[in-house]
């Protein structure tokens, strides 16, 4: 859905929201185990994908957003690092055989919507992979209190952007029990020196997968799963987990 592309059409503000690599440890314990070059899908501003190159991996950063990447790049030059940017989608990936490992996080995996786009997904990182290479991801857990929030405009947090305006974000949402689909809408108030400056509203959907389901998926898909994991600490998975993360391996 084009709406689905509006959280990401300010790139500086996309990347000023999403810093930081706590996905990062677990990850390089995958690439450990199957060394070799790294795919960085659904990569945005390059978050992962820049550390594990600057971990000495060869990687490879895909996105479906030309702005993402072009901005990934930059950072990528200013520190010298070379990692190959390319825009593709990611349900058709054109590489066969090529990765040791498929990492994909920020909950991307949520943005695939029906079971025929994640069947084309699993299967697209499948010929990407080499035999026993591995795949990484995560996805919200569908917790009561995740999906079922109350029906009002909340303000969630705070931070002060780069031009030095603090942006106030509240979220508001309703969750589609049949196809799992929540709609978020998201409103920014920009302030200045506490006067209200500007605001902007920008809508998404993402979809909700249960974890029975990501198992029978990553198995018809041609991988052995791995872990499940509750959150990328790697702590068991339990009814009070707001994190998924699944590694498997292509058989």
């Amino acid at each position: 859905m084009d709406h689905n592309l509006q959280e990401y059409a300010d790139v500086i503000r996309y990347d000023e929201e999403n810093r930081g690599t706590y996905e990062l440890e677990t990850i390089l314990k995958m690439c450990q185990l199957s060394a070799g070059p790294v795919l960085d899908a659904a990569t945005g501003t390059g978050r992962i994908a820049i550390p594990l190159a600057q971990q000495g991996y060869e990687v490879v950063g895909v996105d479906l957003h030309q702005g993402m990447l072009d901005h990934a790049a930059q950072k990528a030059a200013e520190l010298n690092l070379d990692i190959a940017w390319q825009q593709a989608d990611c349900e058709d990936l054109p590489w066969e055989n090529r990765f040791q490992l498929v990492s994909m996080v920020g909950n991307a995996f949520q943005h695939f919507m029906t079971n025929e786009a994640q069947n084309r997904l699993l299967q697209s990182f499948h010929r990407a992979l080499k035999q026993g290479g591995i795949c990484i991801f995560d996805t919200r857990f569908p917790l009561a209190e995740e999906i079922f929030q109350p029906d009002e405009l909340l303000v969630d947090h705070k931070y002060t952007c780069a031009d030095g305006r603090l942006c106030e974000v509240a979220y508001q949402s309703s969750y589609d029990a049949v196809s799992q689909i929540q709609r978020y809408k998201t409103v920014r108030s920009y302030y200045v020196n506490e006067t209200f400056d500007s605001e902007d509203t920008t809508y998404i959907d993402l979809r909700y997968t249960f974890p029975q389901e990501l198992v029978r998926l990553i198995e018809d898909s041609g991988f052995e799963l791995l872990h499940m994991w509750g959150g990328w600490k790697e702590q068991p998975l339990t009814g009070n987990s707001i994190s998924i993360v699944i590694a498997a391996r292509k058989r």
